[in-house]
C-alpha cells in the first residue's frame, strides 16, 4: 500500500462529503475548469460525460456529477445531484462492489417524488459501465437479503 499517485488516496465518507461540499458549494475560483466536459482533438465532445475527473451525467432527468476510485478490492463513489444538493458517499470494502449503483438505488428512494420515471435499458453498453456511467440499470439482479437488527449488531462499532 506504499504506490502513491491515482488510486491510492485512503479517506472516509464523512471527508468525501466534506470535499464534495467543498468543490460544489463553496466553489473554488477554478471550479468551471473542473466542470468544462472534455473534448477530441478535433474539438467534438467525448463519447462520455467526462470532465477533468468528474463525470457530468443525469440519472432520471436530474443533472448528476460523480467522481469513482477502486483500489485493490475497494471501490468508491461520490455521486451529486447538482439541482437538488444531495451528495451520496460510499465506499466498499470489496471488489465486486458496485458503489455506483448503489448510490442511484438510494437516490431513487430518496429522491422519488422528484425523479423522472424508470426508463427501461433495452441493451448493455458496450463501454464499461462502472467507470464510464453509461448504465443505470441492471436486470436480473437477485432479490435483496433482509438482516434483522439483532443479527447485525456483532458488526456495529469503530474497527
Amino acid at each position: 500500500f506504499d504506490v502513491v499517485g491515482d488510486g491510492q488516496m485512503y479517506t472516509t465518507v464523512d471527508d468525501m462529503l466534506a470535499w464534495d461540499n467543498w468543490l460544489h458549494v463553496q466553489q473554488p475560483t477554478y471550479y468551471r475548469v473542473l466542470m468544462e466536459r472534455g473534448k477530441l482533438d478535433d474539438g467534438a465532445d467525448l463519447p462520455w460525460p467526462r470532465a477533468k475527473g468528474l463525470f457530468i451525467d443525469e440519472h432520471r432527468g436530474q443533472p448528476t456529477i460523480h467522481h469513482t476510485g477502486s483500489s485493490w478490492g475497494f471501490n468508491s463513489v461520490v455521486k451529486r445531484f447538482e439541482n437538488l444538493g444531495l451528495a451520496i458517499a460510499i465506499a466498499c470494502n470489496d471488489d465486486n462492489s458496485w458503489p455506483r449503483r448503489m448510490a442511484l438505488q438510494i437516490a431513487d428512494h430518496l429522491l422519488a417524488d422528484v425523479l423522472d420515471p424508470v426508463v427501461e435499458q433495452l441493451e448493455e453498453p458496450s463501454l464499461g459501465e462502472k467507470e464510464v456511467g453509461v448504465a443505470e440499470s441492471v436486470p436480473d439482479q437477485p432479490e435483496p437479503r433482509t438482516a434483522l437488527v439483532e443479527h447485525l449488531e456483532q458488526f456495529t462499532g469503530e474497527f
